[in-house]
């Protein structure tokens, strides 16, 4: 019985490689949204395999923290949550007036979806990288999620368009 399940989870293994090897992307994502609410949703049933090999979550986290953010934004102490549903990495940045931006990478084990509350103004489809985030208003913040290989990534504050696509690039200037 072992063997079996050991050959099977070897055949899964490979088939996804040679999907990935291929172009085929069988963990994507789809982005909806209304006037009211984003999100992203699995097109179908997914589990997701590391396609980092055997890099821990933590070195991904250090590799999709932006470098640059607006001046006077100092760092909390990030929340790590791992439960059997998913595995997150939360920061807040705090500035002098007491604005927030936060910071969410998250990494499901089971299929998840997460909504993002955003305003009637129509969602930028911003491609950096080859990797589309979306950008989106919701009242006085902006919000942008992306999903990087298996970490589905957000970042939202009282920042203007143009900062949020700075903070973004940054992400991949390392």
């Amino acid at each position: 019985m072992g063997l079996l399940v050991a050959l099977l989870a070897a055949l899964l293994v490979g088939a996804l490689l040679t999907c990935y090897a291929s172009g085929i992307d069988p963990v994507k994502k789809v982005a909806e949204w209304t006037d009211e609410a984003f999100q992203l949703k699995a097109e179908e049933s997914t589990i997701y395999m590391g396609r980092w090999g055997d890099m821990t979550d933590e070195e991904a986290w250090d590799l999709l923290m932006p470098t640059w953010l607006p001046e006077g934004y100092k760092r909390s102490e990030p929340k790590i949550n791992r439960n059997e549903a998913f595995v997150s990495y939360y920061v807040e940045y705090w500035n002098s007036e007491e604005e927030l931006l936060s910071i969410v990478i998250r990494r499901d084990i089971v299929d998840g979806i997460r909504v993002y509350e955003k305003d009637e103004r129509p969602v930028e489809e911003y491609v950096y990288e080859e990797i589309t985030h979306y950008i989106m208003h919701n009242l006085d913040r902006i919000t942008a999620v992306w999903i990087y290989e298996d970490y589905e990534c957000s970042i939202s504050g009282p920042v203007t368009q143009e900062e949020m696509k700075q903070i973004l690039r940054s992400v991949y200037e390392k």
